[in-house]
């Protein structure tokens, strides 16, 4: 297996800090792309149309360089910096043919630039066997996504919110109650598939407000989905005001797993894992500023805990047999934009400039006291 790098001139410049997407095997993660043109130009600013417009085209470059098209993406991440923006969004996908992938759409502060109000990231499969799920079970979807996607033995899900199966929404303000539905629709896809909960290497949990996070914890661990990496962020809005609560989830059915329980990073407490090995790919969860005793490290500094972080990082892949040298995909969640400036000086100190990057700014972490937090994704043996 080989890694290719993939940076078509005409997505967009990425001032070398990142790679437009990375292809191995026949897997391609494909970094955040935004309304940019050739010379790195916002296009059309304040007109959402354009950079929607834009945005897609861009990640449609990027697909075709690397051998895909839009029918091959498996999962995408939609940032938009307002819930206002829904209705264009999905239109546009469905015009573009980005509709048959699952995806999450998580409303965010900001991105890298103000100017920019929407991102997409996403995972494509070219080629192997490719199905997709929407069992009865769970609420139909708008015909923007579909709620699971397999290819060979690795299934994505999307965002799942508290919707019964007839499509109203259990519990109006009250997260329990929302937080539990979601945990069971993403359930039942996964069971849809053929898999159980020992088949997650990840999930990501999107919460409207810090309080809601105990919500979250009691139903991943009343329904068993402790045992895999997990992050969770807190943002401004989910697809509408009404949904408290959202979780998305990468399965791998039938692989021998690892769980990776790392020396020398601090205890996860039971709550979920740092990490899980699937065959030659890494899952890790969201890493932060926390020292072996669970000390935060530098309060208030962002650049203090971007060294920590990776420190953590760095220490989890070697556990798992790997190395930075793997990533093929990092998520970056910022608190502030003033925090770039100092994560990216270490992550270039450290030479992390060629996996897919997301970064966008969310409300908080899972404590005021993080800055950020940084998830990857790492294959093994492609370089």
């Amino acid at each position: 297996m080989s890694r290719e790098f993939i940076n078509p001139p005409d997505a967009g410049p990425t001032h070398g800090r990142y790679s437009k997407a990375v292809k191995t095997g026949n897997r391609v993660f494909v970094a955040g792309q935004v309304p940019v043109d050739t010379g790195g130009h916002v296009s059309g600013p304040g007109d959402m149309d354009v950079q929607i417009s834009q945005t897609i085209r861009n990640f449609g470059r990027v697909l075709e360089e690397s051998g895909a098209s839009f029918e091959d993406v498996t999962m995408t991440r939609v940032y938009p910096t307002s819930v206002a923006y829904r209705s264009e969004l999905g239109e546009a996908r469905k015009a573009a043919g980005l509709a048959s992938g699952g995806s999450t759409l998580a409303v965010v502060e900001s991105l890298a630039n103000p100017m920019l109000h929407v991102e997409i990231s996403g995972i494509a499969h070219i080629g192997g066997n490719r199905q997709t799920f929407s069992p009865d079970t769970v609420h139909q979807t708008p015909g923007t996504y579909t709620h699971g996607v397999q290819v060979d033995d690795t299934l994505y899900i999307a965002g799942q919110i508290g919707l019964d199966p007839d499509g109203n929404l259990c519990g109006p303000g009250d997260a329990d109650a929302q937080a539990e539905q979601a945990v069971l629709n993403l359930l039942r896809v996964l069971e849809a598939a053929g898999g159980s909960p020992d088949d997650i290497v990840y999930t990501c949990l999107y919460v409207t407000n810090p309080g809601f996070t105990p919500a979250f914890r009691a139903a991943r661990q009343k329904y068993g989905l402790t045992e895999c990496p997990s992050t969770l962020i807190v943002i401004p809005s989910l697809a509408t005001a009404d949904f408290l609560v959202e979780i998305e989830a990468i399965a791998v059915l039938g692989a021998e797993k690892q769980v990776i329980r790392p020396e020398g990073v601090h205890d996860v407490s039971g709550r979920y894992e740092h990490a899980v090995r699937a065959g030659d790919t890494i899952y890790m969860a969201g890493q932060i500023a926390l020292d072996p005793d669970g000390n935060l490290v530098g309060p208030g500094d962002a650049e203090a805990q971007s060294r920590q972080l990776y420190t953590n990082m760095e220490r989890v892949l070697a556990a798992a047999g790997g190395s930075l040298d793997d990533l093929v995909s990092t998520t970056v969640y910022l608190t502030n934009l003033q925090h770039r400036e100092g994560h990216n000086k270490v992550r270039g100190e450290l030479g992390l400039t060629t996996p897919a990057n997301t970064s966008v700014v969310i409300s908080a972490l899972a404590q005021p006291d993080f800055l950020l937090e940084v998830e990857g994704i790492a294959v093994v043996g492609d370089r």
